[in-house]
């Protein structure tokens, strides 16, 4: 990719920067396919774990589940996943659950954008 390449929303705000991506992958695209695909399969399954602590006020499931989604995300640097993540990462270390309903909500919302933007990126690796 030679022209920078920044994956937005429908609100035109931005989601991945793909070119610094590449960047920190030093042009290892196959390895960074690779990861984007781990990302893809298990985000789900890590989202789900932080819902069901939500659900039960399981704060200690909350803090482990949101810190491993975290993670994750720190990958490709989308920081409104990030700083979702992070406050119901603390939440549950906390123990304090007021507004984890909408804060879960709205990271829901953030990773299928996430999503949509690593699937597009994806696709031009292959």
């Amino acid at each position: 990719m030679t022209t920078r390449n920044v994956a937005k929303n429908e609100s035109s705000v931005e989601v991945i920067d793909c070119e610094q991506l590449l960047l920190n992958f030093q042009g290892m695209e196959d390895v960074l396919y690779d990861i984007i695909q781990k990302f893809l399969s298990d985000s789900p399954k890590m989202l789900k774990r932080v819902r069901e602590a939500v659900i039960k006020q399981d704060s200690k499931e909350l803090e482990i589940s949101a810190h491993s989604l975290k993670g994750a995300v720190s990958n490709f640097h989308n920081e409104q996943s990030f700083v979702l993540a992070r406050t119901l990462e603390q939440m549950g270390r906390s123990r304090v659950f007021t507004n984890a309903d909408g804060l879960l909500e709205n990271l829901d919302t953030s990773l299928s954008e996430m999503s949509d933007a690593l699937n597009t990126l994806a696709r031009s690796l292959k």
